[in-house]
């Protein structure tokens, strides 16, 4: 799934219950968090700066989608 198609997703959501919208906004907000911002060298987009794919201490992005975006596509089926 796209980062657009997971946002349209959760507009959707948004839409059907006004008693998870506070939920759902909560979680567009990370996803928006975690949008793919750039390609790497090997052709991969990567997520937020804020994804650490290293333990080292260097801040390197994660490929896209990150663990985060992963658990929630996964949750939303």
């Amino acid at each position: 799934m796209t980062h657009d198609e997971l946002l349209a997703n959760l507009d959707e959501l948004d839409q059907s219950c006004s008693v998870v919208g506070v939920t759902v906004a909560a979680l567009r907000a990370v996803v928006e968090l975690h949008s793919p911002f750039r390609w790497n060298s090997n052709n991969y987009q990567l997520c937020c700066i804020a994804c650490d794919d290293l333990d080292d201490g260097d801040v390197v992005p994660a490929a896209y989608p990150c663990p985060t975006i992963q658990a929630i596509e996964k949750e939303l089926g």
